[in-house]
């Protein structure tokens, strides 16, 4: 708990204008790479900065341009002291998702504007990154037809920068009677991504699918159901649970306006925790916009906002499960 860099922290950005919207990532050297939103001289591109271990600036100063319009970037390590960003150019620009590659020494390595992963006519904003295991990525996006209906679908990126199984992409979830929206992934360490969104039909229900770099979908047409409980699921997160599968955390209306719920599901597809998943919190009034990290074997740390104790302001709370499910802190989780 010692701050290491100053009582303030260190300054990344000073440039005029608004800088928002941060991520980061490690340099895998002790220190990190960020990436935000950057509103300098009236622009709405994307910057990046990488920081050594002492917090000093490594790139230039006030950071380096990655792109020159876009949206809040998605940020991972490229496992080579790089990092790779990605970024959708928004509604205006059509919706596009593009990612760039940055060396360790702050160059670009894949154009100047980066690769377009997904260039149809359709608005494809809501999207996620996760590393291929090779330098390259995998992206998911929700591609947005205009007429109340969505899809999921994924392209990879390798290491050179050339896109690999994307015309119109490989289509992970198509239902066009479904509401697709929040995607996220996480990488399983086995070449392979598995994607989590909110379904809507109805409700809003979670689910689940894999995709391994060559394109192959693991699951099945459908995916697999991770929730499916009355009055609506979202604000999903994952992540790897250091087997091969993952850990996905919901906040979750099934008995009151917001509670957490979570579930573990393996490589080979294998819901492991009870159907539709197990409580983490249910005290009473809110609970939401979780956060988690995998910790131990196929366990993981949650923490998320709280509204228990009042119902106009919010805490922090935090609980531990362990790879069976189980709640290892005191019931509906310790105050942070």
């Amino acid at each position: 708990g010692v701050v290491l860099w100053g009582p303030s922290g260190v300054l990344v950005c000073g440039a005029l204008g608004t800088q928002s919207n941060p991520g980061i990532v490690s340099d895998g050297a002790g220190g990190a790479i960020i990436g935000w939103y950057d509103g300098r001289s009236g622009g709405s591109g994307i910057y990046a900065q990488r920081v050594d271990v002492n917090g000093a600036a490594q790139w230039a100063a006030d950071g380096i341009r990655v792109c020159s319009t876009a949206t809040a970037p998605r940020l991972i390590s490229d496992d080579a002291g790089g990092a790779i960003v990605g970024y959708s150019n928004g509604i205006v620009g059509g919706g596009d998702v593009f990612v760039q590659r940055i060396g360790a020494d702050g160059s670009l390595l894949w154009g100047t504007e980066g690769v377009s992963v997904c260039a149809t006519q359709y608005i494809e904003s809501d999207f996620d990154i996760a590393p291929d295991g090779a330098h390259g990525v995998i992206v998911a996006v929700v591609r947005n037809y205009y007429q109340n209906s969505t899809a999921v679908y994924s392209g990879r990126v390798d290491a050179a920068g050339t896109v690999h199984w994307w015309s119109e992409g490989m289509g992970l979830y198509t239902d066009m009677a479904m509401w697709e929206s929040n995607i996220k992934m996480a990488d399983n360490g086995a070449g392979k991504a598995i994607v989590t969104w909110q379904g809507w039909w109805g409700d809003d229900n979670i689910h689940a699918q894999q995709i391994d770099t060559s394109g192959a979908i693991g699951w099945g047409g459908w995916g697999r159901s991770i929730c499916s409980a009355a009055n609506g699921q979202g604000q999903q997160q994952i992540v790897a649970d250091g087997s091969g599968g993952a850990v996905i955390a919901w906040s979750d209306a099934r008995l009151d306006y917001g509670d957490i719920y979570a579930q573990r599901i393996t490589m080979e597809g294998t819901v492991l925790w009870a159907a539709d998943g197990v409580p983490v919190c249910t005290a009473p009034g809110y609970q939401g916009d979780c956060s988690m990290i995998s910790y131990g074997a196929g366990g993981a740390v949650l923490a998320w906002s709280d509204r228990r104790a009042d119902d106009e302001n919010y805490d922090i709370y935090t609980q531990r499960l362990d790879a069976t499910g189980a709640s290892l802190w005191m019931a509906d989780g310790a105050v942070v």
